[in-house]
């Protein structure tokens, strides 16, 4: 017969390794969601340069970003490095702001394209729209009040059509790609006001 204190030794270990892999998966989504994203940080120096006049700063900004835009430039088909560049040069502070806003718009869009693509990973899916939301809360104020109510209302939906694991499956909520996708496609056309296929 087992006894009462042998009963409590397991049940102490085994609350003791739940406390540990919860713990591990709260790190894993704080991590992610608080990593450094060259293109939030380096959208802040670029225009301050780009205030303070300081030319020679705002093109050594655009040259550290310069691989992550070639990458994006890429993945998106769009043109990114020329029309920054374009704008340091000829000092346009409201052309460059226009492009790091088209950056920004852009970069929302390949997140949540791999979202969906992941919308069975939870912790993935999660970290992507959490991240998307980061770069819309910085160009929301760019939008008219319509265009940023649909934005904001469409990210909302976008992290809520992904589901929830539950805790340990207890009240798990399955991924909706369905609404996830209506919800996704609303976002863009928000954003459309940024859209850099119509940039030279």
């Amino acid at each position: 017969m087992i006894s009462k204190q042998s009963v409590a030794a397991v049940n102490r270990l085994i609350g003791i390794w739940l406390m540990l892999i919860f713990s591990s998966q709260v790190a894993a989504y704080s991590y992610s969601e608080a990593g450094k994203e060259p293109f939030i940080e380096g959208r802040e120096a670029l225009i301050g340069a780009m205030l303070a006049g300081d030319q020679k700063a705002a093109q050594g900004v655009v040259d550290g970003l310069e691989k992550e835009l070639t990458e994006l430039e890429h993945a998106m088909s769009i043109k990114v490095v020329g029309p920054l560049r374009e704008g340091v040069r000829n000092n346009q502070r409201s052309t460059v702001i226009s492009a790091m806003n088209s950056v920004f718009a852009a970069e929302i869009k390949r997140r949540l394209n791999m979202a969906e693509a992941n919308i069975n990973d939870y912790q993935k899916s999660k970290v992507l729209v959490a991240k998307s939301k980061r770069f819309l809360d910085t160009i929301v104020v760019e939008l008219d009040d319509d265009e940023a109510e649909t934005a904001e209302q469409s990210i909302k939906r976008c992290l809520k059509s992904i589901g929830n694991p539950g805790v340990f499956g207890a009240g798990a909520v399955p991924a909706d790609i369905e609404q996830f996708k209506k919800a996704k496609r609303s976002l863009f056309d928000s954003l459309s006001t940024f859209d850099l296929s119509r940039t030279k």
